[in-house]
């Protein structure tokens, strides 16, 4: 497998490039839990999705000849984090299996570029506007791709409508799976994790703020209609991720507006929680 990317990783090569023992240590711990949530080759880029203690964060390693660069989205300083440790293993545990499945992709996408290229430009618009009608994560990966090449050209002007419209992609699959398990009362643990996935990347938008308060505010509404329903199984999910995108005092006081609107001895705790440590009010009410 000489020239391919990552076919010549070995566990050494792991434990050399964490910044120290202890980091390799947490990241064969977070390996061993399973904590790898997704991970992808594409070209000559690894990507993976590992679930933190306070967050799910966003890894890319990159093989250029041979040599390793990696990112991780976490607040971690240091060049070889716990999460970027605990992805190589994953690939390493997986490999062959990752190396085939990117080597198919190349493939197939080799073929259907070929045949794109057949088609004229109308021919072309209507397979893009049919896609998007019919596969919703097409039209996120389309969005996304759009926004790169509006930041990389520096026009805000239509951007802003764009983020919209990848938000609202996002909250329409989240609703449709928390309406399901909410109807019967739980369902597949894919579709849990895909919701948690989703409902990361609308948080990771508020944090870049690229969104506005009143989706904010639209958000919390829709998360707190699924968290009193209570019967989806992802309760703490919901609320993890309203407390995520909570920035300002106004944020958390429209919380604690939400979680009183019925009288619950849990949603009282929470409250007053709230009032201690992110308003800093010393006496409750």
């Amino acid at each position: 497998m000489t020239g391919i990317p990552f076919s010549h990783v070995t566990r050494k090569d792991i434990e050399l490039g964490a910044d120290n023992e202890k980091i390799f240590q947490r990241g064969l711990d977070y390996f061993k839990s399973h904590a790898v949530s997704r991970i992808t080759l594409e070209d000559s880029t690894l990507h993976g999705r590992v679930r933190g203690s306070y967050d799910t964060y966003s890894v890319e390693i990159t093989d250029t000849n041979g040599k390793l660069s990696y990112a991780c989205s976490c607040p971690y300083e240091g060049s070889g984090c716990k999460h970027i440790v605990a992805t190589l293993l994953t690939f390493l545990d997986q490999k062959e299996e990752i190396l085939a499945k990117a080597h198919k992709n190349q493939t197939a996408t080799q073929t259907l570029s070929e045949k794109l290229q057949l088609l004229d430009t109308t021919e072309l618009i209507e397979l893009l506007l049919l896609s998007l009608k019919n596969h919703r994560d097409w039209k996120q990966i389309l969005l996304k791709t759009v926004i790169k090449k509006l930041e990389k050209k520096g026009d805000r002007s239509n951007i802003t409508d764009i983020y919209e419209q990848q938000f609202r992609q996002l909250i329409d699959r989240v609703s449709e799976i928390l309406t399901e398990h909410n109807e019967y009362g739980g369902g597949s643990e894919s579709e849990q994790d895909e919701a948690f996935e989703l409902l990361d990347d609308i948080v990771e938008l508020f944090k870049q703020q690229k969104l506005t308060q009143q989706l904010k505010l639209e958000l919390i509404d829709k998360l707190f209609f699924f968290y009193d329903w209570n019967n989806s199984g992802m309760e703490d999910m919901l609320l993890d991720t309203i407390y995520d995108v909570c920035e300002i005092s106004t944020d958390w006081k429209y919380v604690i507006k939400k979680l009183s609107k019925t009288k619950d001895e849990y949603k009282s705790e929470l409250i007053q929680k709230i009032k201690k440590e992110k308003l800093k009010e010393n006496n409750s009410v």
